[in-house]
């Protein structure tokens, strides 16, 4: 039977949209009932773009994809490789253990987005890395939104004019 009942990333105040140069701030959480024996827990903060379509001409096509990465920081929270109380533990306790987090994202970051050939996306990933055994991982996604400027909007103040007209005719 496996030690682990739950793993979990959870954010502050349950808040799951952002805008750029905001903190991401949350717990792992991480519930077991046996103590478990790990080389490290680790947080990673991930955000991408994807985008992919394919183009038919007559009886060739041609699949174009790209992507780009905005961010990817890893955060080690317990265990080897980590700074301060937890550096050398090798052993989870039973029961529950929170283990705390916070990422300032980048100031310009596009907005979240998901469509047919392409997407934005921001995910926050929590692995418990074992020895000797396979890793345990979990993840969150959360949303970017930009804040509109209306004061940058040429125009924006000019009245709009909407005009309609029907012709209509006898043929006699």
């Amino acid at each position: 039977m496996s030690e682990l009942l739950s793993f979990t990333i959870a954010f502050d105040g349950n808040k799951i949209a952002y805008t750029g140069g905001e903190i991401v701030s949350g717990c792992a959480l991480i519930v077991l009932n046996a103590p478990m024996n790990v080389r490290a827990v680790n947080i990673k903060f991930v955000g991408k773009s994807k985008v992919m379509w394919t183009v038919q001409q007559d009886k060739t096509s041609t699949t174009y994809s790209d992507s780009e990465t905005y961010f990817d920081n890893s955060l080690c929270v317990y265990g080897q490789g980590c700074i301060g109380l937890y550096q050398n533990a090798t052993q989870l306790p039973a029961g529950q253990s929170c283990f705390p987090f916070q990422f300032q994202l980048p100031a310009q970051l596009p907005a979240s987005l998901e469509a047919a050939h392409g997407s934005v996306r921001y995910d926050v990933f929590g692995v418990i890395n074992r020895p000797n055994s396979r890793d345990c991982k979990t993840n969150v996604q959360f949303s970017v939104y930009d804040l509109l400027d209306l004061n940058h909007i040429q125009n924006i103040r000019m009245p709009i004019h909407m005009m309609d007209s029907k012709h209509r005719c006898c043929c006699c």
